[in-house]
């Protein structure tokens, strides 16, 4: 998926770092719970700053410990439970693609200030020490279209090409997260990306794939994906239901985009589309922070999403500028 594409998380319920692919979200019409629900913390391309490769302000001043105490702590108290950190070491506005190795990228640029205590920070996150243990996806750019990557696949250089992954994914592992990757769900199963990825999966790492996963690629159905909200109708199209039998991962979808079907200067917009994605079977990823300014509840959408009512939105829903 391009930079500027939409993206929408939809998962299900986490038991650990080491849960089984297999499992999906509440099944439609079943009352969803706070594991239903992933706070989206985008870090790159929130800052004008290419120097400082435009990663989250807070970031950039308290560090990520500082990140941690000052927005994911009260998004804990808040009720979240599960978080997707976007493209946590940052995004050049040149990139044309979210990129893999933006870790080593940062590192070999010299900006030590983006990296060098996340670990620190985010571990005791993922390990339950703010009260139970919390799930943590990293998600990071496309495998398939990193340009040194790309170059490393072409020139046959497969071991050098796994030896790049695994050094792009150091942090997040150390920190004890799981791994989305943009731009993923049509992979190969000959692509060396599909043998890293099972490789992370042996390891008990969660691993999604973004994108709209393919009717004749059964060899990734049972891996957890992030579609966007505006074509989550594709999975009716393609498998005859929202929440197809096929897939039996996850399917995660983020809201970073206001739909154009809402009002978004109404108050409260949210509980009632946002309980449309839930009663569907999905988990509903979004940013967490207009939520706690409105003086929403989590409890709120819940109950909302218990009752009866429409499902997933329309396939001519289209979204406005970013939140």
């Amino acid at each position: 998926m391009f930079m500027l594409g939409v993206l929408c998380v939809c998962a299900a319920v986490w038991t650990g770092a080491a849960a089984s692919e297999s499992g999906a979200g509440s099944p439609a019409g079943a009352a969803p719970s706070a594991q239903d629900i992933v706070g989206w913390l985008p870090i790159g391309a929130q800052s004008p700053r290419e120097d400082r490769r435009r990663i989250h302000p807070t970031v950039q001043r308290y560090g990520w410990r500082g990140f941690v105490e000052r927005v994911v702590a009260s998004q804990i108290q808040w009720g979240v439970r599960r978080f997707m950190i976007h493209n946590p070491f940052g995004t050049l506005a040149s990139d044309q693609m979210m990129q893999l190795d933006q870790y080593l990228d940062a590192k070999r640029d010299g900006h030590a200030w983006a990296y060098q205590d996340f670990v620190e920070a985010w571990r005791p996150v993922t390990r339950g020490d703010y009260g139970e243990p919390i799930q943590v996806i990293c998600y990071l750019g496309a495998p398939l279209y990193t340009a040194e990557f790309v170059k490393l696949y072409e020139e046959g250089r497969i071991d050098a090409w796994m030896n790049r992954a695994w050094a792009s994914v150091e942090l997040p592992l150390a920190a004890g997260m799981d791994l989305a990757f943009d731009a993923s769900a049509r992979v190969e199963a000959d692509h060396p990306f599909f043998q890293f990825a099972a490789a992370l999966r042996q390891r008990g790492v969660r691993v999604y794939l973004e994108g709209l996963p393919g009717a004749d690629a059964p060899h990734t159905w049972d891996f957890n994906f992030v579609v966007t909200e505006r074509f989550v109708w594709y999975l009716q199209d393609t498998f005859g239901a929202l929440r197809p039998s096929e897939l039996t991962g996850e399917i995660m979808c983020l809201m970073n985009r206001i739909p154009r079907s809402v009002d978004s200067k109404q108050r409260g917009w949210e509980t009632p589309f946002y309980a449309r994605v839930l009663r569907s079977g999905y988990t509903l990823g979004a940013r967490i922070d207009p939520l706690m300014r409105q003086g929403i509840g989590m409890q709120e959408i819940m109950r909302e999403a218990a009752l009866p009512g429409p499902l997933a939105p329309e396939p001519a829903s289209q979204s406005n500028a970013s939140q």
